[in-house]
């Protein structure tokens, strides 16, 4: 790719698009990423949309009895009779609809289903469009009998943000110190932010996609920061041994817990057992055990 940019730009080295061309803002929350939190995505784009002529309290989606009222339309309720004719003509051959599978009947079926689908769709966005128009009509009319009223003008709507989670204890403790305190206090506890920071260097965070945050297993909610946790040394088959005796994971990946048992074996085998000698013993990862394993035994037994 950046051979490719070179020759469209006709340019012999790649530090020049990176010296002369690329901006010099920033447009990254560069907070978020070190606290590693969820972008301010809701709040950024609120910004982004101000104006004198927006309005928060607009609707911005349907509620339940306008959902139904569109998937109640006249054009709807015939797609779907069709749909329901079709397919009690295929059950009156096969016992299932997916046992008609590559017969024009099924094709017909699949289409009149697609069909059902994209007029639902549109109903829905004719009907979303019908609802804040009637809301434009009114607003004004419904606002300045407010006022006669002597009623308050509605607050606008408050931002949906999510709840802070912090992987380690020494990240929250970090993120309390550098942005939560006064300059005094961080002074005062500038040593305990560096132990924090030298803490930080030796642990590992679990990687997590670029969409949302991962949601914590059920064996995670109950970890609270500074709390400790105990390993039982019956755990269950779910778990990796490796991972539970891994101090540099934060504690939420340590318990986590895999839905597949063969996902499970896949992830010892790529991430453990393709890393230790097979003719060296190895000294049991669960943090109440001592014991000296055969690598080979429980290779076969996992």
């Amino acid at each position: 790719m950046t051979a490719q940019r070179n020759q469209a730009l006709g340019q012999s080295r790649a530090d020049v698009f990176e010296r002369y061309y690329i901006s010099r803002k920033v447009n990254v929350d560069i907070q978020s990423a070190y606290l590693g939190t969820a972008p301010r995505s809701d709040l950024l784009m609120a910004i982004g949309r101000m104006s004198l002529s927006s309005d928060p309290r607009a609707p911005k989606s349907l509620n339940e009895e306008q959902k139904r009222q569109a998937h109640s339309a006249p054009e709807v309720l015939r797609l779907q009779s069709l749909r329901d004719e079709k397919k009690i003509e295929i059950k009156s051959l096969y016992k299932i609809v997916k046992e008609a599978k590559g017969t024009p009947l099924y094709d017909e079926y699949q289409v009149l289903n697609r069909e059902v689908n994209t007029e639902k769709i549109f109903q829905t966005k004719l009907k979303m469009r019908e609802v804040r128009q009637t809301y434009f009509a009114n607003v004004n009319e419904i606002e300045i009998a407010r006022q006669l009223s002597g009623r308050s003008v509605a607050a606008p709507a408050v931002l949906n943000t999510r709840p802070i989670q912090y992987p380690f204890p020494e990240r929250a403790r970090l993120a309390k110190a550098l942005f939560g305190s006064t300059i005094a206090d961080i002074r005062e506890h500038r040593v305990s932010a560096i132990e924090d920071l030298v803490r930080l260097c030796s642990l590992r965070e679990v990687p997590r996609s670029n969409s949302s945050p991962e949601p914590l297993t059920t064996a995670s909610k109950e970890i609270k920061v500074g709390h400790s946790v105990k390993y039982p040394i019956l755990y269950p088959s779910s778990q990796c041994l490796f991972c539970l005796g891994n101090a540099s994971l934060n504690e939420s990946a340590r318990v986590s817990m895999f839905s597949r048992i063969d996902s499970l074996r896949r992830h010892k085998e790529n991430k453990h057992f393709r890393h230790l000698n097979p003719n060296k013993l190895l000294a049991c990862p669960h943090p109440a055990c001592s014991a000296m394993l055969d690598i080979l035994l429980l290779r076969s037994r996992a």
